[in-house]
Formats: C-alpha cells, sequence, structure tokens
C-alpha cells in the first residue's frame, strides 16, 4: 500500500522510532492515547442502541463508494445469508439504510440514508 493511499483509509500515522520507544515508552504511550481520544464514541442513545453489526454495516457503507452488494456485506461481517438479511431488514425498517434495485421480496444491493449518516456521523 502506498503511503498517499493511507488518508483514504482514514487511518492516522504516528511515527515513532525505536530510540524513543526505548528510551521513553511512557511519552509514547501518552501520545498514543491521546490521539485515541480523538476517537472515542458518544452519548447519542440511538446510536449505542444499534448493535455491533449494524454500526459496522454503516461504516461500511458510508466509506463506500457506492451501492454494496448483500454479497460483499456477507463477507465484511463474515456472517451467513439468513442473519445478515436480517440485519439488513431491520436497518432498513429503521430507515437507516434504503435498499437498491431488486424486486418486492429481495434486495440484492444497499446504501446508507441520510439518517444513517447523520447518525454514525454524530459519533465521532
Amino acid at each position: 500500500m502506498k503511503i498517499r493511499s493511507v488518508g483514504g483509509y482514514r487511518f492516522t500515522y504516528l511515527p515513532y522510532t525505536w530510540d524513543e520507544l526505548d528510551k521513553r515508552p511512557e511519552l509514547c504511550l501518552r501520545s498514543f492515547y491521546e490521539q485515541l481520544g480523538n476517537y472515542r464514541t458518544t452519548d447519542n442513545k440511538e446510536f449505542h442502541a444499534l448493535s455491533v453489526y449494524q454500526r459496522e454495516v454503516l461504516r461500511y457503507l458510508l466509506t463506500s463508494s457506492g451501492p454494496v452488494l448483500v454479497a460483499d456485506i456477507r463477507r465484511y461481517l463474515h456472517l451467513s445469508s439468513v442473519p445478515c438479511r436480517k440485519i439488513l431488514l431491520e436497518m432498513t425498517e429503521q430507515n437507516l439504510i434504503k435498499p437498491i434495485g431488486g424486486g418486492a421480496q429481495r434486495y440484492h444491493e444497499f446504501d446508507i440514508e441520510e439518517k444513517g449518516k447523520a447518525l454514525l456521523l454524530s459519533a465521532r
């Protein structure tokens, strides 16, 4: 992976030299915890009411470039078809995600709704 693409994946690069880690580990650890504190969660009760899988689906859809196939979400969550579809159905009923295409019974792609975006971004 090229160093330029790290920012696209929202990775934060914290360079520590071997000397810093060896001679002043407490300073490095404190610096790391300060950076980690920037990513704390919120007290938003609606966000905490979501399951971990639902939060991860929102994160995945937010970082994707468009609608995502159910098969991709299944691979991302490491779940079989039935639990994955149940999670997606619950999220659709909560208006967090919207189905794209498909028929009256089954959908193959999903995208994030504005409510889902707002909920996830309020948690940062």
